[in-house]
């Protein structure tokens, strides 16, 4: 096991319910001998797409912690979990919540400036 899982182990059965309350539509998923945290995100072309797998990149970037992504024409899949423990960890049910907001912001049309809000 290395040390910086060590800090942290896999979160219990009961962790992961408690924890996956908190998101919305994420399946955990027995993923060979892990649980992990996966869901499929519609987008409305390729490009889009690659655009959406790019951000969660720079965020798992940020955060040192690194899903797997799968991008498909008009869709991405998604699957967190922690390598080294084998497991879900907090940070994992953190960059799903992150990786819906990305998605929420690529996707949602911002509303567009008034005079009045400037």
């Amino acid at each position: 096991m290395s040390s910086h899982c060590q800090a942290t182990k896999a979160l219990t059965a009961a962790e992961v319910a408690d924890y996956s309350r908190h998101l919305d539509s994420w399946e955990i998923a027995q993923q060979v001998d892990a649980l992990v945290l996966k869901k499929s995100y519609h987008l409305n072309n390729f490009r889009v797409g690659t655009q959406f797998a790019n951000q969660i990149t720079e965020l798992a970037e940020s955060y040192q912690h690194h899903p797997e992504i799968r991008l498909r024409w008009g869709e991405v899949d998604v699957i967190w979990f922690t390598h080294s423990c084998n497991g879900l960890r907090p940070l994992d049910f953190k960059m799903a919540q992150k990786t819906d907001d990305l998605y929420c912001q690529l996707t949602q049309p911002q509303a567009p400036h008034s005079k009045e809000a400037l």
